[in-house]
């Protein structure tokens, strides 16, 4: 393997005026491609039969007015970064 890359290596350097517009047109394609094929985001999630879920199944229950997904998201980063 180490033989193949050295000469796709060696290739590509010996040949770069070809190969550099080549791999420029491939990451476009790639992005367009990327672009065009990925559907929109949502921040609407469930994860069923969990304790997490059964904590914001109660939240949403006992306090419909809060958002427990924007808490609990707050809550958590709190901890990693320490700060309070």
């Amino acid at each position: 393997m180490t033989t193949f890359l050295y000469r796709l290596g060696l290739l590509a350097f010996r040949r770069r005026r070809p190969v550099l517009p080549a791999g420029i047109a491939v990451l476009v394609a790639a992005v367009i491609g990327a672009s065009s094929v990925s559907g929109g985001t949502t921040d609407d999630f469930t994860l069923p039969g969990t304790q997490s879920q059964q904590a914001i199944d109660l939240l949403r229950k006992e306090f419909p007015q809060a958002s427990a997904d924007g808490a609990m998201a707050r809550w958590s980063s709190r901890l990693r970064t320490g700060r309070g």
